[in-house]
Order: C-alpha cells, then sequence, then structure tokens
C-alpha cells in the first residue's frame, strides 16, 4: 500500500480531508512538503512510458512527428523488428547539420532513414550506417555522428514511446509497464489530439468532474446545470494507482470499510473515490485513478450510463498538450446493427476509399466538449500566468475540488511544481486568437495518415461534384420539357444525392481545417438560452 515505509524523499504526504488539504496547501504555499531533487524530479517524467499515436493513424512509408516533454520526435517503420515489424522513433534533428530528419525518407524493409540533406543514413537504433559525402575515413557509427534513439512498444493499439534516450533507456524501459486498463485490451477505441492548452491545466481538469454539468450545458442532454449537485465521498482511496488501474472491481468496493480509510498521495500518483455530481448519478461509485506523471483511468459504476474511460495527458511542447483518450463499450453497445444500416456499410466501404472514411469517422460532429475544454482552460491558464500566486493562493477551492487539489499537491511535492522541457524546447508565449484555438489542423489533420490524405483530395473531389450536379440538373431540366416523370423523378433524387454529397465534403474539409463554423469569428460553444 502508499503507506509502507519509503525513503524520505518518497514518502507520502498521508491521509488528509478536504479541510486538510486547504489548510495546508494554503498555510505552505505552493509546496507542500520538501520538494525532490531536480534530478529525481526529472526522472519521473522522463522515465516513464508515454503513448504518442495512434497506430492506425502512423504512415507507413514515410516519417511521423509527435511532440515529447518538447522535444521533436520522428517515427518510422522498421519491417525488420520481430516478430511482425514495428516503429522506431528517434530526435528530429540530424547530428550532420541539424536538419530536420522529419523531411526524410524511410526503408522501412531494410529499417532505416535516410536524412534528405545530405543523405546520412540511420538504422532503427539511431546508429549511423552511411555517409554518402565521407571522402575523409571518418566512422559513420562514431557517437557524434548518431542520432539520438527511444525505446518503444505497442500497447492496446497505441505507439508507446521512452521518455529517456539515456545509456541505460532499454534497461529501464524493459523494467516499467506501461499503464493501461485491461477493460481496453483489444477495444481499438482511442483517438488523439493535440490541444494549444498547457499540459498542467489541462491535467487537472480532468479531476473536476462536476464542470461537465456546466461548461459542458447544451453539448449533450446530460449536461444540464440545474441537474448538478455537490459530489459526496470525495477522497483518496487507500490502494496504490497500480494496483487500482488493473482492479477492474475497484468501484464496487467503494462504502465497504477499506474505502473509508483516509489514502494518500505518493510518488506513483494517487487514487480517488467520489459518488455522482448530477441527478441522474447521484449513487454511482466512481473511480479516478493518477498513473503519474500522465495516465488518468476512470470508471463509473452504478450510473445509468456504466462508462470506463482512459485519458493519457502527454505534455507535448510547452502550451500543447497531447491527449489520447481511450473508451469502452458500455453493455449492449455491440449489438448487431439493423440490415439495411449493415448493407449501406458495406456499399460505402466498398465505394468509398479507406482514407475518406476514416476522415469522415475522425471529424464527425463539432468536437464541442473538446472546444468548450479549449476556450475555458486557455483562459484558466493565461490569467493563472497574469496572476503570479501559488495555485492555493489564487484558487477559491470547494469540497468539490479534492481532485484538483490532490494533482496540484503531487506537483508540488515530487514533480518539482512543473514539467522540466527539453533545452530545443520552444518557450515563446503563444497568442490566444480564437482561429488558433480552434485549428484542428494543428490538432489532429497533419498528424493523421488517413486525414492528411484525404484534405488534398477533397478539394477536386468538391468540384467534380460541382460540375456532375449541373450535369445532372441539366438531364431534369431535359426530362421535364420531354414531360418523362419516370426520368425526372431519378433525375431529382440523383441531383439530391449529388448535393448532398457535396455539402458533405465541404463540412468535412472545413471540420479538417477548423472547429469555427464557416464564416464565424467565434465557435459554437452551445450556450444555454439567456447566456
Amino acid at each position: 500500500g502508499l503507506g509502507a515505509t519509503r525513503p524520505k524523499h518518497q514518502r507520502a504526504t498521508g491521509g488528509f480531508s478536504f479541510q486538510r488539504m486547504t489548510t495546508q496547501s494554503t498555510a505552505s504555499g505552493a509546496g507542500a512538503g520538501v520538494p525532490r531533487e531536480e534530478e529525481d524530479a526529472r526522472d519521473i517524467w522522463t522515465k516513464a512510458w508515454y503513448p504518442l499515436a495512434v497506430e492506425g493513424e502512423l504512415h507507413l512509408n514515410k516519417p511521423n512527428v509527435r511532440w515529447l516533454l518538447g522535444r521533436k520526435i520522428v517515427f518510422f517503420r522498421d519491417e525488420t523488428r520481430p516478430p511482425s515489424g514495428g516503429w522506431r522513433a528517434i530526435d528530429d534533428r540530424c547530428p550532420h547539420r541539424l536538419a530536420p530528419m522529419s523531411m526524410g525518407r524511410v526503408d522501412r524493409a531494410e529499417g532505416r532513414i535516410t536524412c534528405r540533406y545530405h543523405g546520412y543514413e540511420f538504422d532503427g537504433q539511431g546508429v549511423c550506417t552511411k555517409i554518402p559525402g565521407n571522402l575523409q575515413g571518418i566512422e559513420s557509427s562514431s557517437p557524434r555522428n548518431c542520432v539520438a534513439s527511444f525505446p518503444t512498444q505497442v500497447r492496446q493499439g497505441l505507439v508507446w514511446v521512452w521518455g529517456d534516450d539515456g545509456p541505460a533507456r532499454h534497461v529501464e524501459s524493459a523494467a516499467k509497464e506501461p499503464p493501461v486498463m485491461p477493460e481496453l485490451e483489444g477495444a481499438r477505441l482511442f483517438v488523439a489530439r493535440y490541444f494549444p492548452v498547457d499540459w498542467l491545466y489541462m491535467t487537472e481538469n480532468s479531476f473536476d468532474p462536476l464542470h461537465a454539468q456546466f461548461l459542458h450545458e447544451g453539448a449533450a442532454p446530460m449536461y444540464q446545470a440545474e441537474n448538478a449537485i455537490p459530489m459526496q465521498g470525495y477522497k483518496l482511496m487507500k490502494i496504490s494507482p497500480l494496483e487500482a488501474i488493473q482492479d477492474t472491481h475497484i468501484s464496487e468496493k467503494i462504502g465497504d470499510p477499506v474505502s473509508a480509510e483516509e489514502g494518500d498521495i505518493a510518488v506513483e500518483g494517487f487514487t480517488l473515490q467520489h459518488r455522482g455530481y448530477a441527478k441522474a448519478n447521484a449513487d454511482m461509485k466512481a473511480t479516478r485513478v493518477f498513473n503519474a506523471p500522465h495516465s488518468v483511468s476512470v470508471r463509473y459504476r452504478d450510473a445509468p450510463f456504466p462508462m470506463t474511460s482512459q485519458l493519457y495527458f502527454v505534455p507535448a511542447r510547452p502550451g500543447w498538450t497531447g491527449i489520447v483518450a481511450g473508451f469502452s463499450l458500455p453493455v449492449g453497445a455491440g449489438r448487431k446493427k439493423p440490415l439495411p444500416q449493415r448493407l449501406l456499410s458495406k456499399v460505402v466501404a466498398a465505394v468509398v476509399p479507406e482514407h475518406f472514411r476514416v476522415a469522415a469517422m475522425h471529424n464527425m460532429g463539432t468536437d464541442t466538449l473538446g472546444q468548450q475544454d479549449t476556450v475555458c482552460m486557455s483562459g484558466v491558464e493565461a490569467y493563472s500566468k497574469k496572476d503570479g500566486r501559488p495555485w492555493a493562493q489564487a484558487y477559491s477551492m470547494s469540497s468539490s475540488d479534492v481532485g484538483v487539489i490532490a494533482f496540484r499537491r503531487w506537483m508540488d511535492r515530487f514533480a518539482a511544481g512543473g514539467v522540466p522541457w527539453h533545452p530545443t524546447a520552444d518557450r515563446s508565449p503563444k497568442p490566444l486568437e480564437m482561429w488558433r484555438l480552434m485549428d484542428r489542423y494543428e490538432s489532429h489533420t497533419k498528424y493523421c495518415r488517413h486525414c492528411s490524405k484525404a484534405l488534398p483530395e477533397l478539394t477536386p473531389a468538391i468540384k467534380r461534384l460541382e460540375a456532375s450536379s449541373v450535369v445532372v440538373a441539366c438531364l431534369c431540366l431535359l426530362a421535364a420539357a420531354l414531360r418523362s416523370v419516370p426520368c425526372l423523378a431519378i433525375g431529382i433524387a440523383a441531383l439530391t444525392c449529388v448535393l448532398k454529397a457535396k455539402g458533405f465534403a465541404e463540412g468535412l474539409r472545413r471540420r479538417m481545417l477548423s472547429g469555427l463554423p464557416e464564416g464565424a469569428q467565434e465557435p459554437d460553444l452551445k450556450h444555454p438560452q439567456g447566456v
């Protein structure tokens, strides 16, 4: 358990109630307890597995770019990795003249990547295997000519990357497992997005479930401010986060004598329990498990809509957070679809190319929840940085903020108060124009092999549909002139289908670029009537 004896710098803060949490936090300012040594605090972030990509979204024949701790990471496919190929991850900077390796060429059959600038070639371990312009006998495999590489693995359809490129990276990464929920094995329901909000504030938001009833009101029927209720029993559980993420029945333990004992915060994270935050789910049993430094696992039981969700908050770069979210299907969600729907799905699969189908799924709807969170949390970030005071002085907490307080105290005690960004990270302030906050191209499209392939093909497809609509309209006029009712009916049906397809393609292209409605300067955040 978390109360076991630890070295001094790893001891838990001990059990605490909301009143004691706020009192201690306010008294101690931004730091609760003795901070860890700077090097140890950095290890929390670098000696960890991060899910940087959904495997199905990665390009197979060219480099893929992702971000981690302010560092630009390049993925490429290596078919030589047993048993059936895998992924390699290297730093984006070529050691020759610091050209971006993300511009390079990939030989997936040989598991090599070549720098586009001068043809330096590297294997999956970052070792230079070829220097085309070498006339001085320089040894290509010299450490000076190697590019930094990172261990990788694939779990639950996600490509995981170890956060450290040190000499012991392979031994250290092999000794640690990624934080995954058993319920999501084989689910393949993960989505990945980048959000232009600092990691601290996006992660903090996940420990505040009550906000959904207010911020997300209007986005879905379940979110209504008048149905919000104070959260009961929001406190730490006495179970380690490593055990809690694997315990699929942990929510059922809420209410027994063990769960009544106050838990604690440790370097590994913490486990929270709470009841409902709306009238409809007042009696539910919920747990939130934080496996440091980025995993938040949520289980709702005895609720109208039982849910299991896994959220990974990746500290991508200053001002940007990568969120990888996975969900398990509720009971009954996998029922067989009606025959007409199955037939339509087969027709669409046969006619529409895969990248268009996937791009449509990735961009269906308006992602109102994400837009609401982005706009609100970017404001919290801006005001917090301008305020300058420690969080415990700047925030006015309530009993529903137990999770936020626990997370902030974990940051203060074990993580040196912030993310240790790589020295090359761009820390320049980012503008808060609304179009930047709603930029879906930077959030997802350019990183996804399906969406990035579909986007340039949409414009000519729209032009072809527009030309087709003119032709069909002319045929309709001809049928009307000939008074051929059957031909006219067929023509009108065909024209309707073509125009609907054109409208869908235009909407899809717009959503792949921005979350702003056409011609609008502000997103539709679904404000309730009267607001």
